[in-house]
């Protein structure tokens, strides 16, 4: 008898300036059969790094703090299993978030991805910027036969704020987390 857990997670914001609102959502789906244990948690503790990125807009338009990430994520930080997501959370200046969402999985090595609104979701000071494209160069070492899992990488991404001018949002992260 096979039993099936799905956990979902729904980013959703209102940015207040406009009558859009964006969401996305990331879910996934493990099935367990008779006689099997239980799954390897998917949720690690907050990586110990860095997570930095700052938004750019044209002259003239007010400016925005720096994003310094403060809880740091990859999942689901199992190996040998491929990474399908990470993560950066930090609440100082109200929340704001980056999520990389990668659905095939990347195993370990060097990848250079385009992103879109499809696999990037940006939250800063409450406010959501849609990814409208961008470049992810990211390194993976998800720690099998080790004691740590390493992720580091650049990313450049175009975006635009509620009155429509154009954001442009540079970063780059380097963490490690401990395997599940």
């Amino acid at each position: 008898m096979a039993t099936s857990a799905t956990v979902s997670t729904t980013l959703s914001v209102d940015d207040n300036s406009s009558s859009h609102c964006e969401s996305a959502t990331v879910t996934s789906t493990t099935t367990l059969r008779k006689n099997e244990s239980a799954p390897v948690k998917t949720r690690n503790e907050s990586g110990k790094g860095t997570f930095t990125a700052k938004f750019e807009r044209p002259p003239g338009a007010p400016s925005l703090p720096d994003f310094t990430g403060r809880d740091l994520y990859a999942d689901p930080n199992a190996p040998p299993l491929p990474t399908t997501s990470i993560e950066a959370t930090s609440y100082e200046h109200h929340l704001s978030r980056f999520l990389f969402t990668f659905p095939e999985g990347l195993p370990n090595g060097t990848h250079d991805l385009t992103l879109s609104a499809t696999n990037a979701v940006i939250l800063h000071q409450l406010i959501s910027y849609p990814v409208d494209g961008g470049k992810l160069n990211i390194t993976v070492d998800n720690g099998a036969f080790k004691d740590k899992g390493e992720y580091a990488g650049t990313f450049t991404i175009q975006s635009h704020d509620g009155p429509g001018r154009l954001v442009t949002i540079t970063g780059e992260f380097n963490f490690t987390t401990v395997p599940e």
